[in-house]
């Protein structure tokens, strides 16, 4: 991602700060408000600023804000079927730390973006969950490698 360093350190300070309120917070919807801050700072950013990594990851957080809050409000409107996982949060703020590293180091953003898409998903997805002592580990379900662990 091609930033200058106020850019940068602006959106990194939003991130950071997203991230210890999601740690603090031990309330899904609290979690959830402060990650859809990160969108929101990618949007002040490349209003100012214009990347297309910006961008795309933008429209990922965006879409993976939407779809988890969709959930969140069907299990509060009574749906229980399909709950989160266990850690399911954990593991998300743990994925948005992993991408502020990133971004710290100016290394690629795909692996990280490709984490939080599936995380998007695994709410939808009834066994695709396997705990291991105290990591949560989503597994990839493709013909292509299976039980290959992508988080």
């Amino acid at each position: 991602m091609k930033l200058t360093t106020d850019s940068q350190k602006l959106l990194l300070d939003e991130f950071e700060y997203a991230i210890k309120m999601m740690k603090a917070s031990n309330n899904a919807d609290k979690k959830l408000f402060y990650f859809s801050g990160l969108y929101g700072a990618l949007s002040r950013i490349f209003n100012i600023e214009y990347d297309s990594q910006l961008v795309f990851l933008h429209q990922i957080l965006t879409s993976a804000y939407n779809n988890i809050n969709l959930r969140l409000n069907a299990i509060k409107g009574g749906e229980a079927v399909v709950q989160f996982p266990e850690g399911f949060f954990d593991k998300l703020t743990e994925t948005v730390e992993e991408l502020t590293e990133r971004i710290k180091k100016n290394e690629d953003l795909y692996s990280s973006m490709e984490k939080i898409t599936i995380l998007e998903t695994v709410p939808k997805k009834l066994g695709t969950k396997r705990k291991t002592r105290t990591n949560l580990i989503f597994f990839d379900q493709s013909n292509k490698t299976p039980n290959k662990p992508i988080i």
